[in-house]
């Protein structure tokens, strides 16, 4: 199928010069005149067009046929051999695509794609959000354990400064001498170690749990804090 005028196509199939031209036009294609050129491509979705517009749908399938003839020597009853011709047809059907359902699965793609985009969006955010609780929880720890451990050792302070309360009778009348601790006299010779209570004890017990947990969490949270920055 050649290039071709309006005015040729017009005559190939019995119509006038005008009939084509509105043709062409209702198919999608330019207007032009009579001696312009239809290219192949053109007259092939005009035909379409036609046979669409007269209730004939385009074949989806295509079929390709091919034959291939060979010569074999065969042996008869006889024991003479003889040339035998062999034919050998293949058929491949092909179905073209439908322009539509393309257009269908392109859409979809594209619409999973975005879905997903944004679903990693969203994942990455809640991740972020998820982190920096956890990152707020373990200094509000922080700060609470650092807080419990000063108290702790304020109030050690303070107790080793409580006065102490003696009770007199004089005259047959009860009353209460408040008396401060008598505050230890430095003396030349070294003095004896302080007994350790078993109150004191079990407090500088508690607090060295205290600040070796404290310990683990700030150390727990450097690393983690170095395995974050490596994967960035």
């Amino acid at each position: 199928m050649a290039d071709k005028t309006v005015k040729e196509l017009a005559d190939m199939v019995s119509k006038t010069a005008s009939a084509v031209q509105q043709q062409l036009v209702d198919a999608g294609l330019p207007a032009r005149a009579e001696g312009d050129l239809v290219t192949e491509l053109e007259q092939e979705k005009l035909v379409t067009y036609l046979k669409q517009s007269h209730g004939q749908e385009e074949k989806r399938r295509i079929s390709l046929k091919s034959k291939t003839t060979s010569t074999a020597r065969v042996t008869g009853s006889s024991g003479k051999s003889k040339s035998v011709n062999v034919e050998v047809r293949k058929k491949k059907v092909f179905e073209k695509p439908d322009p539509e359902k393309m257009a269908e699965e392109l859409a979809a793609r594209e619409q999973a794609m975005i879905e997903s985009q944004a679903r990693a969006a969203k994942d990455a955010e809640d991740r972020a959000a998820t982190k920096k609780k956890s990152e707020d929880r373990q200094a509000a720890t922080l700060a609470a354990m650092r807080a419990s451990l000063g108290s702790s050792k304020k109030s050690d302070d303070k107790n080793d400064d409580i006065s102490t309360s003696v009770v007199v009778k004089k005259g047959g009348k009860t009353t209460i001498e408040v008396k401060p601790k008598e505050q230890p006299k430095k003396k030349v010779a070294a003095t004896k170690p302080k007994v350790e209570t078993a109150a004191e004890r079990k407090a500088r017990e508690v607090r060295d749990k205290e600040q070796a947990r404290l310990r683990e969490i700030e150390t727990e949270t450097r690393r983690t804090q170095a395995e974050e920055a490596q994967k960035r």
